[in-house]
């Protein structure tokens, strides 16, 4: 790792944003999947697939945390009424699983697996908690 006085090199820079990249996928492949059981939950119960209220209330906390981190609130606005969209698209269709070869895919160095104890560290430094 780079120290203070030596600036990391442009290859060590690409290596954290490919594990950046691979969290970030991993984080929006478990939210689609959270995201499409509360769809189905809602809709078993008897409600619509789209909850306008609720949609908004997401986004707004998006913009609120965006703007908090220096995030351009419209690119937040943008991703996280794509993440709504898409949940609802695929709850319609059929549920996000993993392929079956997820246990033997190669994962980017430095990342944990997908189970919860293990990944609410990295979550936490991303949320900022």
């Amino acid at each position: 790792m780079p120290s203070a006085a030596y600036p990391p090199s442009l290859d060590e820079l690409r290596e954290e944003i490919a594990r950046l990249d691979h969290l970030l996928i991993r984080l929006v492949a478990t939210r689609l999947r959270v995201a499409q059981r509360a769809i189905r939950t809602r809709t078993s119960l008897g409600g619509d697939v789209s909850d306008t209220a609720q949609e908004r209330r997401v986004v707004d906390r998006a913009r609120r945390w965006a703007l908090e981190s220096g995030v351009p609130p419209e690119l937040v606005d943008r991703l996280f009424r794509e993440l709504m969209e898409s949940a609802k698209s695929g709850a319609a269709r059929a549920t996000l699983s993993l392929p079956p070869s997820r246990a033997s895919a190669p994962r980017a160095p430095g990342l944990p697996s997908e189970t919860p104890a293990e990944t609410a560290p990295m979550r936490a430094s991303v949320l900022g908690a």
